[in-house]
């Protein structure tokens, strides 16, 4: 049968099959191989190993840790400090990464659940700390230069850009939840290293020159949450 012989209904369906075939032909030529993105596990490996060496080489290069800080670790609350800081940075970060990919309402729930109840007890933590040392000391002279505020800044820059680049491969549902995960990981480990370089334990410093660096940095980020993280 010619395709003069044939119903015009059925000549329209293979005009348009071959239209289709031809697009799809093209798209797939198009397509170019994508490596598969690693787990969640491996990515929070890989990103926790970058970031210890770049702070390891960091403290042993330029910033010092403070003048008996195991002393401290074992007889203050700094302890508490770094053991709070850690679980936040931790939990943060594994939700971040695991936000790269599309997850659904309930899902979401339960990876940013950690970190938000640990960033409630950090806050919990930190007033009562605050209102303690103003108590017992009053506000620390904050007008002296410190060089904190610079060492915060230097402290998480390639690990927030580490965890930027991890997270940009994927395609998230949630961009604004990643990226306030990403800025609690950052501000944790930041206080991490900061609480254990600073020689000043005082409630009003920490707030003055270890706070604000990462307050900043998380501001001006925030304008660019579209552009640092790929979403859907």
């Amino acid at each position: 049968m010619t395709e003069n012989d044939m119903p015009q209904d059925d000549i329209d369906i293979n005009k348009r099959s071959a239209r289709l075939d031809a697009l799809s032909e093209h798209l797939t030529q198009s397509l170019e191989p994508q490596k598969r993105i690693f787990s969640v596990p491996k990515r929070m490996a890989l990103w926790l190993a970058v970031s210890f060496v770049y702070i390891a080489a960091i403290v042993l290069v330029g910033i010092p840790l403070r003048n008996n800080v195991f002393h401290y670790l074992l007889n203050t609350s700094l302890s508490f400090d770094v053991l709070i800081s850690f679980i936040m940075g931790c939990g943060s970060a594994y939700a971040a990464l695991r936000l790269m990919v599309p997850v659904s309402g309930p899902e979401l729930k339960r990876v940013v659940a950690l970190p938000l109840v640990m960033v409630a007890v950090f806050l919990m933590w930190t007033i009562y700390r605050t209102v303690i040392d103003t108590l017992e000391s009053g506000f620390l002279e904050i007008l002296n230069h410190y060089p904190c505020f610079d060492w915060g800044i230097i402290f998480v820059v390639i690990p927030l850009a580490a965890l930027a680049y991890l997270a940009k491969r994927g395609a998230s549902t949630h961009p604004y939840w990643l990226h306030f995960m990403a800025l609690i990981s950052m501000f944790s480990f930041g206080w991490i290293c900061l609480r254990l370089t600073c020689q000043q334990d005082h409630a009003s410093h920490a707030f003055i020159y270890h706070f604000l660096p990462f307050l900043l940095i998380g501001a001006v980020s925030a304008l660019f949450t579209r552009q640092l993280f790929k979403s859907i």
